[in-house]
């Protein structure tokens, strides 16, 4: 078994590398429906290159809006 920590608003995603994996996190708030935001795996601006081929992701990752369409607002939650 492995963790991680990821700090409040630091960008972060992963990738199983093995068929039947297993992964868990934890948050430091409720959820809050309509008030998290992510970044596509796939967005030209991030330039991302992953071990393999993507095969499968949520719903909610596919309707993530492209970085060079949310960038100001981005910026703006950072400098929380």
């Amino acid at each position: 078994m492995c963790a991680l920590y990821v700090p409040e608003r630091f960008a972060h995603g992963y990738q199983a590398l093995h068929d039947n994996t297993d992964t868990s996190y934890q948050v430091g708030e409720f959820y809050t429906p309509g008030v998290e935001g992510g970044l596509r795996c796939d967005d030209p601006k991030l330039r991302l290159e992953w071990p393999l081929p993507i095969t499968v992701i949520s719903q909610k990752d596919q309707d993530f809006r492209p970085l060079k369409d949310i960038e100001p607002e981005v910026r703006r939650r950072m400098a929380l």
